[in-house]
Order: C-alpha cells, then structure tokens, then sequence
C-alpha cells in the first residue's frame, strides 16, 4: 500500500513539474523566436499587465505545488520510549 502511495505522490510531482516546464519554454520560445508578438510589454503598460500575468502564473504554481504536496499523519503505533523493552531470546533454546 505505501509504495502505490509513493507511486502516486510521484506521479503527481512529475505532472507538476512538467506544467511548469512547459510554461516556462513557451514563455521563453516566444521571446527569443517571436519578438515582435512580446513587442507590446516594452512599454511601461505593458510592464505592468506582464507583472500581473507573471503574478497569476506564479500563484498558479504556488497553488500546484501546494497540491502535490501529500502530508503523512504521524504514526499512531509507536513504541513508548519509557516503557520497558521485552529481553530478546538470544537464539540458544535449551530442552
């Protein structure tokens, strides 16, 4: 059971990773190989509309991190260090 849960937390970490991966390029691809379509955030409106997109697009991010993020409970089966531990046998039987 935990290793399908690990399988899980992981798979959703990976899809994460490549939502963000993929905005990141597209973002960068459009403003090496498109200049003339990122043209209009040189201005100082423009300045400040791309704060607000980066703004949203990094509360989005916040947001999927935050999800893939799975919090384990603490075990409720732990042994109490103050209680006495049971000798162990040490291997040797006698009849």
């Amino acid at each position: 059971m935990r290793q399908r849960v690990m399988a899980q937390r992981a798979s959703t970490r990976r899809s994460v990773q490549i939502v963000i991966g993929v905005s990141v390029a597209f973002v960068l691809g459009l403003a090496v190989f498109n200049r003339d379509f990122v043209q209009p955030y040189g201005t100082a409106v423009g300045q400040l509309v791309l704060a607000c997109v980066c703004a949203l697009f990094a509360a989005g991010f916040w947001w999927l991190r935050k999800l893939s993020r799975i919090e384990t409970p603490d075990r409720f089966l732990v042994r109490d260090a103050s209680a006495p531990v049971a000798q162990q046998p040490t291997g040797v039987f006698r009849r």
